[in-house]
């Protein structure tokens, strides 16, 4: 394990273009985790009070980004919205991976006919693009909103275990 974890580290470190994303990755990591002890002013940050004296105020010492259209200071709301996004995006990956992977297994090693038809969801799943298919589902709450995506993102992973299953 701490072999890999040296492997893995020498290879960030040696390219400046993965350098830079692990660490964009990690310092939102750090900051979604620390984000209720960072925040200075919690109860604008989770939007429970209102100052409508402070309305768009410019940047500031107070509020570093400036306050929005209910006095509320931004930089707060950002940060305690970098956790909730990082749920969502760790979610929708948890469920393609749960969906993908074992449809994907299932179709390889049977193939035949539950292969045809898989494949032809994945292809009608290519089809439609994911901005339109965004804009027709703007309603659902955010359970199925994560839930939806993560099936849509699922195809991904049960194309590449379909090809994996088949070559070994």
């Amino acid at each position: 394990m701490i072999m890999w974890f040296g492997d893995f580290l020498r290879f960030i470190l040696l390219r400046r273009i993965y350098l830079a994303g692990f660490t964009i990755v990690v310092t939102f990591i750090i900051i979604g985790v620390l984000a209720p002890y960072i925040v200075t002013m919690p109860e604008d940050a989770w939007g429970v009070t209102y100052h409508p004296e402070k309305r768009f105020k410019p940047p500031s010492l107070e509020h570093p980004l400036g306050t929005d259209a209910l006095g509320r200071d931004l930089l707060n709301r950002i940060i305690l919205g970098t956790r909730f996004s990082l749920v969502i995006g760790v979610s929708v990956v948890v469920i393609a991976l749960l969906i993908g992977i074992p449809i994907g297994l299932v179709a390889g090693y049977f193939g035949g006919k539950i292969s045809a038809v898989v494949m032809r969801v994945a292809d009608m799943f290519l089809a439609f693009p994911p901005l339109l298919l965004a804009r027709v589902y703007p309603s659902m709450n955010n359970v199925y909103n994560e839930i939806y995506h993560g099936i849509k993102q699922s195809y991904k992973h049960y194309r590449t275990e379909h090809s994996w299953v088949i070559i070994t």
